[in-house]
């Protein structure tokens, strides 16, 4: 669970990409096509987490796995 960062950047195949605050550490990628996402809104993901250029990254390739609120 965190908050996104940042402005949002295109990352391919309809998603969009922020930093996710999740309050331990640095932030980590979060890449989702959630219509519901957006700068400043938390999310809570429940699922598995990914690696992309070598970097963490959430990425929602099942929405069912992702709360987003506002």
């Amino acid at each position: 669970t965190g908050r996104l960062e940042g402005q949002g950047s295109s990352c391919g195949s309809g998603n969009k990409c922020w930093n996710v605050n999740y309050g331990f550490g640095d932030p980590l990628t979060f890449r989702t096509s959630h219509d519901d996402a957006a700068s400043g809104h938390c999310v809570t993901y429940v699922g598995p987490v990914g690696f992309y250029r070598g970097q963490l990254q959430f990425d929602t390739v099942n929405l069912t796995w992702l709360r987003v609120y506002n």
